[in-house]
This record gives structure tokens, C-alpha cells and sequence, in this order.
């Protein structure tokens, strides 16, 4: 576990729903052990008091949401799983109402399914970067939110104003982020796996890692680690999984993981320069009871680096019958 600096920012999750999932209720006690950063959740008094996270603030008291603005949108697919698109945009709505409110001058802030490694001193080495927003991306054209840093909250303020105004059009948040890095001079591109390459693949500049002095998980090495969303999925859960907007050969790579020790690091297997550390597992597949097990998490990277995938989970409301029936009965 680390100790963060004094003046280190909060890591600001946000939680849209009135119940929050077992795996949610994990992945925060993880990240309040690991993260080395104060943790906040912003949430519905519905879900009542979370355990392992620092603070809480209740979403009723933060969050007025522009319903006239919400209304007159078009190109998202609002009724998909729930709102999830909706929730996925509105987070940052949220984020910017709250550092208004509490006039946050600078914060984290992380889907709830990461897993946070010692973020406690990277923010002094993304201010002297500069102000705005941080953030990793997949390709040129979409940012992933996994772990994201702001400095300068104006920044949250136009992504919203550019989202509600009209001028673009987009269907996902991944989208809006894209567009502000390429079209915003205070949006900026974290390093990911890409950087590991010999010859950086030149699609887009990112902070350097000689600043950052590690990298972030968009989504691929996530899924490469733990599978991918078992409702994109099939019946079986495995491991291995290659996200075709991968930055590298991950098959490539040791990893090492030990939750324990807040310790995530990665290094190629042959003619690399030594382990560069993680700062973020993107776990879209949600396991973090078994990541949570010792002896279970020994054994899946193990056999990763082994070359050998693992079984991780069997859903059988994904086989098809199955699935066809709960349709039917409104249940999926």
C-alpha cells in the first residue's frame, strides 16, 4: 500500500443507479487500498454507505441533470442496457457540477471497474505538462475514460458544452473524448501499451513516459488479462483476449499483478529495458472477486505468462436458448 503526498488530488468515482453491484462494492475497497489516493463516490443516498471509500457525496445533492438538453439530442441509443450510453456521457455532467460546487481545482477520476496502482505522485508529473485533461486512448479517434486526469476543470466544462451544442456528432463518450483530444489543446493523450513499441506508432502524440514513469490501460490489457464484458461474450469466459485496437503484442509481454502489494508492472520478453509499472487494469469482465483471491489471481497470471489462457467463467444465460427466453420474459 502507498502513502499519498499531501497535497495529492481525490480519485473521484461516479456511480449512476440506485443499487450499486457486489463487484462495484469490491472493486472500491481494492481501489481505496491501492490507489494511494484519497478515494470519493459520488452516488444516490439510495445505495447508502459504501465501505472502503474515504468520502462520499450523495448525487442528489450534486447532480441537476439538463433534461431540456438531454431531449433535443439525437445519435445516442439511450435505451441500450439500461441507459448505459446515456450514463457513460453524463458522468462528466456530473463531475463538472460537482467540482463547481465544491470548487475541486483538480482531480482523478476512474470507472469504477479499474483496478488503481500508487497514482499518489502522478499528478505532480502531469501538472508540469500541463492544464487540462488527461487521457488514454485506443486509436485516433476514441479516448477511453478508464483512468483519467483533470487539472484544469474549464476543460470538463467545454467537453460538456461541446457534447450539448450541437456542432458534432457522436454515439459514445469514447467519441467526444476523441474528438476534444484532436480538436482541444488542453486535452492530452496518456501513454499506453503502444508505447512500448521500438518505433512508436505515429497516429498520435501522447505524454511521454519519462514523465508519466509508467503506463495506463485504455481497455486491451484489461481484456487481455481478465476477458471481456460477458454480455459481449459467449457462454465461456477465457483470458487471451486480443482487442483488435491492441497497441501490442500482448502475447509478448510479462505482466505482473499482486493486488496485495498495489503492484502492477509490465516488460517485454525479449530485449526489454526492465518492468514499467501499470497505473490501471481495465476489467470490463468485471471478475473482481477472483481478481480479489489471492491464490486464484497467482494462478491466472502464471499460466498468462506461460502462454496459456484460463477458464474464468461460465454464463449460461449467454447461451442462446437461454437467452431467448429471458428475453422473452424481460429479463436481460
Amino acid at each position: 500500500m502507498t502513502t499519498m503526498p499531501p497535497t495529492a488530488p481525490d480519485l473521484v468515482f461516479v456511480w449512476l443507479g440506485d443499487a450499486l453491484p457486489d463487484w462495484a462494492k469490491i472493486a472500491l475497497r481494492i481501489a481505496g487500498r491501492t490507489s494511494g489516493l484519497s478515494t470519493v463516490l459520488i452516488c444516490s443516498r439510495k445505495i447508502g454507505v459504501v465501505d472502503g471509500v474515504a468520502r462520499q457525496v450523495w448525487l442528489e445533492d450534486v447532480y441537476e441533470p439538463p433534461e431540456d438538453k438531454w431531449a433535443a439530442k439525437k445519435g445516442i441509443k439511450f435505451g441500450f442496457r439500461n441507459g448505459f450510453w446515456r450514463k457513460a456521457f453524463e458522468r462528466f455532467i456530473v463531475l463538472e457540477q460537482y467540482v463547481t460546487k465544491y470548487e475541486v481545482a483538480s482531480l482523478f477520476h476512474a470507472e469504477v471497474d479499474n483496478l488503481l496502482f500508487r497514482l499518489g505522485g502522478l499528478s505532480r508529473s502531469l501538472d508540469a505538462v500541463g492544464a487540462g485533461f488527461f487521457c488514454p486512448r485506443d486509436t485516433k479517434a476514441r479516448g477511453i475514460a478508464s483512468l483519467v486526469y483533470i487539472n484544469d476543470t474549464t476543460s470538463l466544462q467545454q467537453m460538456v458544452e461541446t457534447f450539448f451544442d450541437g456542432s458534432i456528432s457522436v454515439s459514445s463518450d469514447m467519441e467526444l473524448l476523441g474528438y476534444m483530444l484532436q480538436h482541444n489543446s488542453q486535452f492530452y493523450s496518456l501513454p499506453t501499451e503502444r508505447a512500448l513499441n521500438d518505433e512508436p506508432l505515429q497516429e498520435w502524440s501522447a505524454v511521454s513516459t519519462g514523465v508519466t514513469q509508467g503506463l495506463f490501460d485504455a481497455c486491451a490489457i484489461g481484456q487481455f488479462l481478465f476477458g471481456i464484458d460477458p454480455r459481449n461474450g459467449g457462454v465461456c469466459m477465457r483470458n487471451g483476449y486480443l482487442n483488435d485496437r491492441r497497441g501490442y503484442d500482448l502475447w509478448r509481454l510479462r505482466i505482473t499483478l499482486d493486488v496485495e502489494t498495489a503492484t502492477c508492472t509490465l516488460s517485454k520478453r525479449l530485449g526489454g529495458e526492465g518492468e514499467v509499472p501499470l497505473y490501471n487494469i481495465h476489467v470490463h469482465s468485471k471478475l473482481f472477486k477472483t481478481i480479489a483471491d489471492p491464490r486464484q489471481l497467482s494462478r491466472i497470471m502464471s499460466r498468462l505468462n506461460n502462454g496459456r489462457t484460463t477458464l474464468l467463467s461460465v454464463r449460461l444465460s449467454q447461451w442462446r436458448p437461454i437467452r431467448a427466453v429471458l428475453s422473452r420474459m424481460n429479463i436481460t
